[in-house]
């Protein structure tokens, strides 16, 4: 469930991050901490090394997209 969430936020993120600075600082937030819960998760879980290293991986490139401006959509004003 939180990963499905987290996707959403991304998603919203990357259409309405430069706008709104708040979504963007929530969305980095966010991953970051995935990120640190999915590190946990794999060592609990006993998952082995390459399972680890592919889901870190993942997570990890979306604490980067979400920090890119350039991978955000800038918001078009509506057409009248």
């Amino acid at each position: 469930m939180a990963m499905a969430l987290g996707g959403v936020l991304n998603l919203l993120n990357r259409r309405y991050g430069q706008a709104a600075f708040g979504l963007r600082a929530a969305c980095i937030a966010t991953n970051v901490a995935m990120v640190c819960f999915a590190a946990v998760a794999g060592r609990v879980t006993g998952a082995s090394a390459v399972e680890q290293v592919v889901m870190l991986t993942l997570l990890v490139s979306a604490v980067v997209l979400s920090a890119m401006r350039s991978a955000s959509v800038s918001p078009q004003a509506p057409k009248a």
